[in-house]
């Protein structure tokens, strides 16, 4: 009996021994896996449909502010114009009425 429950202590002990064997396999291939998953969720990988998009509305937002200034500019030349032209018109006038 003794004999009996030896050999099956043993036997327990082979398969508990294999299985930590193979746990401790798939510990390790874990482990030189962690490294390079680790390293590619820190490379901030940005799609380049992502990076194309983004430059189109950089482009247009650039092209916007471009013509917005060039407006301004030319609100400005007008205003300066008119005043120039009211200027004038006021000035013509006195003389028109100096001559009258």
């Amino acid at each position: 009996m003794v004999i009996y429950d030896y050999d099956k202590f043993s036997s327990l002990c082979n398969e508990k021994d294999a299985e930590l064997k193979d746990a401790l396999t798939e510990k390790r291939s874990l482990e030189m896996q962690l490294p390079k998953l680790s390293s590619q969720g820190s490379k901030k990988t940005i799609p380049k449909e992502l990076v194309d998009a983004n430059n189109q509305v950089f482009e247009k937002i650039h092209e916007e502010l471009k013509a917005r200034s060039m407006l301004r500019t030319a609100e400005e030349t007008k205003k300066r114009l008119l005043t120039s032209l009211e200027a004038k018109i006021v000035e013509l006038e006195k003389k028109k009425s100096s001559e009258v």
